[in-house]
């Protein structure tokens, strides 16, 4: 693990301020007990004592202090196995949206957090899917003004300024609006990426919606602005669509002679991409879902594929730790990391 440590400078443990050491699942190199390669792992973050979180949708949430992993179970008061968003808020508090509800992480204890509403989720389909789930918090963002949004599982967005919550876009039916993706922009205008219904803004007085004419870019996995202002909507089967913000004016449409798309005919990373990341060196990252990761240096691409070491060519999410290693979070595939010059895959590292 020496190599591990030398990339992540991390001084904290995960279960340090657990309140009982022995509540919690310690995952090292000498166990079995790792982030699986059948897991999937979609997000992550760098918390401010330098930790990095990840979510999973298969055995729930782990935090890695730059040693051990530390898998949170029942015991720990988190008792949830499906996690889709996860945020630090100014304050250092964690919160985790998961299919069942959401969750907050005071450095101590996890309580979870009530969203009152009188929305009823979906009877489960043929699979055993539930559709439609008021309490699924698949997006989380903290805006500049300290307000903390919850995107839900086709029922809008909740909005939380520290005393209550209230509710936007409330659907006038089911997956109306199913919350993908937020994000602000520098001049506070908050995107809302959706499932269906295109994006919405809201720019602190009222929404307004923007659709594309190809249906299936109305329906959105992530969104990503990048230091010149630029913004890079990603669609379930259409690629990328980059906004090319030459007038630094307010957003005003999501078709026209502004954007540029790329396709999977630009390249097979193209495809679903499911997550978009800007590093601290300027350049994007485009995880697909089966092609791999795109790098682009602001004059070309580079695809890494399992041929160059990326533990596996779908991935999840992205995630950039302070000192500048770009972590893949996959599709059954497990995790792994790329330092500038290769890839370290840790959970061949735990299964050694």
């Amino acid at each position: 693990m020496s190599l591990l440590i030398s990339f992540l400078t991390l001084m904290t443990s995960c279960n340090g301020q657990v309140k009982s050491s022995n509540k919690t699942e310690i995952i090292s190199t000498s166990t079995n007990n790792e982030i699986s390669k059948n897991d999937n792992v979609h997000f992550g973050l760098q918390d401010k004592i330098g930790r990095l979180w990840f979510g999973t949708t298969v055995s729930g949430l782990y935090c890695y202090d730059g040693n051990t992993f530390t898998h949170f179970i029942a015991n720990d008061g988190f008792d949830e196995t499906c996690v889709f968003s996860l945020l630090e808020d100014k304050v250092g508090n964690i919160w985790i949206g998961t299919s069942n509800g959401l969750y907050k992480y005071n450095g101590k204890t996890f309580s979870k957090v009530v969203i009152p509403h009188s929305y009823i989720a979906s009877k489960p389909d043929a699979m055993g899917n539930v559709v439609y789930n008021p309490d699924c918090i698949l997006s989380i963002l903290q805006d500049t003004n300290g307000n903390l949004w919850f995107g839900s599982m086709g029922f809008g967005v909740y909005k939380y300024d520290g005393k209550a919550f209230s509710y936007f876009l409330s659907p006038k039916e089911p997956n109306y609006n199913l919350i993908q993706c937020i994000t602000e922009d520098n001049k506070g205008i908050l995107f809302f990426g959706t499932r269906g219904e295109g994006v919405w803004t809201y720019n602190g007085i009222e929404f307004k919606n923007f659709k594309s004419r190809i249906v299936n870019n109305n329906h959105l996995l992530d969104i990503l602005e990048t230091e010149n202002g630029d913004l890079w909507f990603s669609v379930v089967g259409g690629g990328i669509r980059h906004y090319t913000n030459t007038t630094n004016t307010e957003f005003t449409a999501y078709d026209g002679e502004m954007f540029q798309e790329f396709t999977q005919k630009d390249n097979s990373c193209f495809l679903n991409v499911y997550s978009m990341l800007q590093d601290k060196n300027g350049n994007l990252w485009f995880a697909s879902d089966g092609g791999g990761v795109c790098m682009y240096n602001g004059k070309s691409f580079t695809n890494y594929t399992i041929q160059n070491g990326l533990c596996n060519n779908s991935i999840k999410g992205l995630l950039e730790d302070r000192n500048g290693n770009i972590w893949f979070g996959t599709r059954r595939g497990g995790l792994c990391f790329y330092d500038g010059k290769s890839f370290t895959n840790l959970t061949d590292k735990l299964n050694e």
